[in-house]
């Protein structure tokens, strides 16, 4: 179970994306993007190796976040070149 101050300190990192997700209109946030990118990697991590307990599961999917990012974006950037190019 985690303590008080671990809590807090998800709840902080999750408020960060929120704001970041109003700001640049999804959760793909850089892994070099001040402590917040580490945070998110490390989320993904600690969910694919289901230790991310149900509540955060839901919490992060509920405002769309993608559990593979890279790949989300990749196949994003591509769809938007076939469009330009059509």
């Amino acid at each position: 179970m985690a303590s008080k101050s671990q809590v807090r300190g998800w709840n902080y990192r999750y408020a960060e994306l929120l704001e970041f997700k109003k700001r640049e209109g999804d959760c793909d946030v850089p892994s070099q993007t001040t402590s917040l990118g580490p945070w998110v990697s490390k989320q993904r991590l600690i969910y694919k190796t289901g230790k991310l307990s149900d509540d955060r599961i839901k919490r992060m999917e509920a405002i769309g976040f993608n559990w593979g990012s890279r790949t989300k974006r990749w196949n994003d950037r591509y769809s938007e070149l076939v469009q330009f190019k059509a």
